[in-house]
């Protein structure tokens, strides 16, 4: 639905989405809820063709920092569920 997809496509703007609450100390405790098995990598992909914002604060946000690719998108996706 179209207010779910606007709020999704906001949270992209938001640096501080990508940082937090997971980071390098604590992503590890998640192993099991969050893997970045097949099924999820075609749904990011999905979601990087729908919002060109996503795809760039990924490239700067994971590009120059600690955040790796798996905590950058469990921080996503712990944001997309609130």
């Amino acid at each position: 639905d179209e207010p779910l997809k606007e709020k999704m496509l906001a949270l992209s703007k938001d640096e501080s989405i990508f940082t937090g609450p997971f980071n390098e100390k604590n992503s590890n405790e998640d192993d099991d809820i969050f893997i970045l098995d097949d099924s999820r990598v075609m749904l990011i992909r999905r979601l990087l063709e729908i919002d060109s914002n996503l795809g760039y604060t990924h490239a700067r946000v994971s590009g120059r920092s600690t955040i790796k690719e798996k905590i950058f998108w469990m921080n996503y996706f712990f944001h997309c569920e609130k």
